[in-house]
């Protein structure tokens, strides 16, 4: 059978779209016969990909791994399980077991050795959860979110490598696993499971995937039943090039329960960052130093060994290297996780613990003084929030031309012809809608030059302006008098409530983020009523005091909204402050547009597939914030007006001065120029492989 034709009865318009819906980005040879190498530095009687593909990670394990007695499989795809098979046959003096089928149905698994293995290996399909709500397939049935999680709880009952107390662990943590989990996190519990006690887990991970705050179960669980040894990252993005996304290989060993995820000490892991300049055709390692070797792959997992444990520094700068504290790893789990109420089942001598969300990323730890002492945004009193989300930008967003004797002229979007219109100024307020509205090295932003413009109508009806009810004489003397809508405005309303909008042809006012504008009056409290045409009141986050954009190409920056007097679009995270806080708007754009803070982003934000940067509101609640005195909050302050206000030269002496400040709060004065350069250079590092994925 053609692989279109089985897409034909699969149900999916192409061969494609079936490869994207089932998640299917294969290994290859080059990435699985690394990531086995890493893995099997001890003796592998028996390994195990329950969630096989075209089995290579299997076929590494049979080639790479001479004492390797037995290799079994799982695939729900006939297609790939059909490959997969296939090439097992060729290594004869394995046994192998290779089941067409669902990991997480127990009567599938119990085919298996329940009883665990040496090696489990696989890189789990990228399924993402809004695919999971409903099944794909006739042959290859892809199981929903719930059934993934229902099976998973009973292949748990049935593996014989987790006692009592494991096995009620590992289901309080399937139990609690979020919704918005892609199909990685159930794998990542079923895998440790199969793991015999002193065995290896090894896996492939979207980096990205590591830093979302679902991915926190997992975390936890590796610290706490694992030992984590290599976490070895795709510098370039270049090793799954369909999927274009950076991906990190990690290696861990099982070791008995510990209780608890702290009290690591100073117990460390490898962080190898591979560039692909190092890549050949037939191997990730096979050029520079490792070139000529018979088995590359071999001899870099001998190395990292060797460059972890303090033997050997021969690497010569060809792959960044770094030795991470798992302590430091344990301390941003715990941050994520310290409210959650399954955390304090497991752990209910952490309960009680101060928790902060200041998270040092472990990849910038390392460079740090262990007793620098850092604080959060929200402990400063500095919010953060999305901005403005209208739900129908093409009604909501005009253009502003410019003032006229009756009012301001605005242009309409394309779904309107582009018309223009004079309306009453109060109607029309300034607004940042995209990148490009901010002057490239511009750290503010000024009504006046904002060609973008939000309709805001709270306060317009179309028809009669009073309410009755039992509300108060002050309260409706606080509460604005609704305005009849200027007739030209009106019709334009009208229209637009017929007007078809997007590929679905819906009706702009029963879009599902527009719908909610439409509320009865309420004659208790005297509230009007409101029409779709009316977005919510605008609250601090839609006008912050600080705004940064939430995918950055290049390195995020920081901008100033002078009085908060613009609307910010939900393209960028925005920040404001709480009355009475010591930290002036200005000094708060110094330190985030510090070298410093650069560097965090680039490690607690997520990089995407083309090379940008994702950098979400819940990035930015964990930034850590070196402890500064007023007086360093005061001198911030005068350097972020230089930075917001001042030309080109004035910007970049002032910058450098920040960054001193910034250095000397962070490292002593005695470590500042050492300290600086580590984070210059890291920061300098990641941007440089940002650009080239781009």
């Amino acid at each position: 059978m053609t692989p279109a034709r089985f897409a034909d009865l699969e149900g999916f318009n192409s061969h494609q779209t079936r490869k994207k819906r089932l998640g299917q980005y294969f290994s290859g040879a080059r990435v699985s016969k690394l990531l086995v190498a890493l893995a099997s530095q001890r003796v592998v009687r028996s390994a195990v990909d329950p969630l096989g593909g075209r089995g290579d990670m299997l076929i590494a394990a049979c080639s790479e791994i001479k004492t390797c007695q037995q290799a079994d499989g799982i695939e729900i795809d006939p297609l790939a399980h059909g490959d997969g098979m296939s090439a097992l046959r060729a290594f004869g003096r394995v046994q192998s077991t290779y089941l067409l089928g669902s990991a997480f149905e127990a009567a599938t698994l119990s085919a298996l050795r329940t009883g665990g293995y040496d090696l489990v290996v696989t890189n789990p399909p990228y399924v993402r959860y809004q695919s999971q709500k409903q099944g794909a397939g006739q042959s290859a049935r892809l199981p929903s979110a719930l059934e993934v999680r229902n099976g998973l709880r009973q292949c748990l009952e049935a593996i014989h490598t987790l006692d009592n107390r494991d096995r009620s662990a590992f289901l309080l943590l399937t139990q609690n696993y979020s919704g918005l989990s892609d199909l990685a996190v159930p794998s990542w519990l079923l895998c440790a499971a199969l793991v015999k006690a002193g065995g290896t887990l090894a896996m492939v991970v979207p980096d990205a995937w590591l830093n979302r705050d679902y991915a926190s179960i997992v975390q936890y669980m590796l610290l706490r039943w694992f030992k984590i040894e290599f976490v070895v990252e795709d510098e370039h993005a270049a090793w799954f090039s369909d999927a274009q996304v950076k991906t990190t290989l990690l290696v861990a060993r099982r070791v008995p329960d510990r209780g608890s995820i702290g009290e690591w000490g100073d117990e460390t892991y490898a962080r190898i960052s591979l560039p692909s300049s190092l890549a050949t055709e037939d191997s990730l390692v096979g050029r520079g130093l490792l070139a000529g070797e018979t088995h590359p792959e071999r001899a870099f997992a001998k190395l990292s060994r060797r460059l972890l444990q303090g033997k050997s520094t021969a690497h010569a700068g060809e792959f960044a290297f770094h030795p991470a504290r798992l302590a430091d790893v344990a301390d941003a789990v715990r941050a994520k996780i310290s409210g959650e109420g399954w955390f304090r089942s497991l752990e209910p001598a952490a309960v009680g613990l101060k928790a902060t969300l200041a998270i040092v990323p472990p990849g910038l730890a390392h460079l740090l003084p262990r007793d620098a002492i850092f604080t959060t945004l929200s402990d400063i009193g500095v919010r953060v929030g999305q901005g403005l989300r209208t739900g129908a930008n093409e009604f909501f967003y005009v253009e502003r031309l410019g003032q006229e004797a009756k009012g301001e002229r605005v242009r309409l979007s394309r779904l309107f012809g582009n018309e223009e219109m004079v309306l009453p100024s109060v109607c029309v307020l300034p607004v940042v809608r995209k990148q490009a509205d901010v002057e490239k090295r511009s750290f503010s932003v000024w009504p006046d030059e904002l060609a973008g413009g939000v309709l805001a109508l709270q306060h317009f009806t179309q028809g009669s302006t009073s309410v009755s009810g039992q509300s108060s004489e002050n309260e409706r003397a606080s509460r604005p008098a609704p305005a009849v809508l200027p007739a030209a405005l009106k019709t334009h309303i009208e229209r637009a409530a017929l007007t078809p909008t997007g590929s679905s042809a819906k009706l702009l006012p029963t879009l599902t983020a527009v719908a909610p504008n439409v509320r009865k009056a309420n004659p208790k409290t005297g509230a009007p009523e409101r029409h779709w045409y009316m977005l919510p009141d605008f609250a601090p986050r839609h006008r912050p005091d600080v705004f940064m954009a939430r995918i950055n190409s290049d390195r995020p920056r920081a901008v100033l909204n002078p009085g908060r007097t613009a609307l910010v679009d939900a393209n960028f995270s925005t920040l404001w402050l709480q009355e009475g806080i010591r930290v002036s708007s200005e000094a708060l754009i110094a330190y985030l547009n510090s070298t410093f803070a650069s560097a965090m982003f680039e490690h607690i934000g997520s990089v995407m597939g083309g090379g940008a940067l994702k950098l979400e509101a819940t990035h930015l609640t964990r930034l850590p914030v070196p402890n500064f005195s007023p007086a360093d909050w005061a001198a911030l302050g005068d350097l972020g007006s230089a930075v917001a206000e001042g030309p080109p030269a004035r910007q970049k002496k002032a910058l450098a001065r920040i960054d001193s400040i910034v250095y000397r709060q962070v490292f002593g004065l005695s470590l500042a120029p050492a300290g600086s350069l580590s984070v210059a250079d890291t920061l300098r590092t990641r941007l440089a492989a940002r650009q080239y994925r781009q």
